[in-house]
């Protein structure tokens, strides 16, 4: 989870929302569902689902986590 928090900081977005862009737009994900406790979190959310999906550059940092952790909860 460190890895991907840092991912998202290094690209300027919350982990929330490299979460939400990654799992609405990858290939194997089917559905992505969320949830807010307040105005300010579906704010974001909303901004996250808008922003489209990420560039190719996050997408390599995403995988060279993977690639390192390939199952990080055997």
């Amino acid at each position: 989870m460190d890895a991907y928090t840092r991912i998202a900081a290094l690209h300027g977005m919350s982990i929330t929302a490299l979460a939400l862009r990654f799992s609405m737009t990858h290939p194997c994900v089917a559905s992505s569902l969320t949830g807010a406790t307040d105005t300010e979190q579906m704010c974001e959310l909303l901004a996250a689902a808008h922003a489209g999906p990420l560039p190719q550059e996050v997408l390599d940092d995403i995988d060279a986590v993977h690639a390192q952790f390939p199952n990080p909860t055997p």
